[in-house]
């Protein structure tokens, strides 16, 4: 495959002067003389506008270095307390959630067929409350083509193809939250 273009060593070499003789002869027979030194050309100009971007009078005094410095240094903990925000949000939420829907479950009286017993003092005694059915959270893991319930204390691996299912037992509501691995919430 031929050249188009001098290779950058040889472009630098060119462009410093320190390419002469028969190296400098046998890439311009091979790429042409007008094609090295417009290459060249091109390479001194672009050297040139470096020097004059980065030079010392064009460059932020050390006081404003140190300004723009601190204010990276600042962002970045800005940044960093942000992300740590956001996961300490999420684990909140998820206490949250876990707790409205779990506490009932909690509560005197949410226990099934409990009754109070009769006291002189209370009266006689209250009503049973019945929760009919209960609720309840199904997982289910793929692997080819069989299907199989994941027990409790079950793991599940990377890359296994899971679905939950959620039974609100005849509550009106229901919430199913994921924490996965990376500390991401996923309602």
């Amino acid at each position: 495959m031929k050249r188009t273009h001098p290779p950058a060593l040889l472009l630098e070499q060119l462009a410093l002067d320190e390419l002469r003789g028969e190296r400098r002869k046998a890439l311009e027979q091979e790429l042409g003389a007008e094609t090295v030194a417009a290459a060249v050309a091109q390479l001194r100009a672009d050297n040139a506008a470096l020097a004059e971007r980065f030079a010392p009078e064009n460059l932020p005094s050390p006081t404003r270095l140190q300004q723009l410095a601190e204010r990276a240094r600042s962002s970045e903990r800005s940044a960093r307390m942000h992300r740590v925000d956001l996961v300490l949000q999420r684990l909140v939420l998820a206490g949250v959630v876990m707790l409205a829907v779990t506490s009932p479950m909690w509560l005197p009286g949410s226990g099934g067929d409990r009754a109070l017993p009769a006291d002189s003092a209370q009266g006689p005694a209250l009503e049973p409350t019945r929760i009919k059915g209960g609720a309840r959270l199904f997982a289910f893991r793929k692997r080819g083509a069989r299907v199989d319930p994941l027990l409790p204390g079950a793991t599940a691996r990377a890359g296994d193809l899971l679905q939950l299912g959620y039974d609100a037992g005849g509550r009106a509501h229901g919430v199913l939250l994921s924490l996965d691995g990376r500390g991401v919430v996923t309602l």
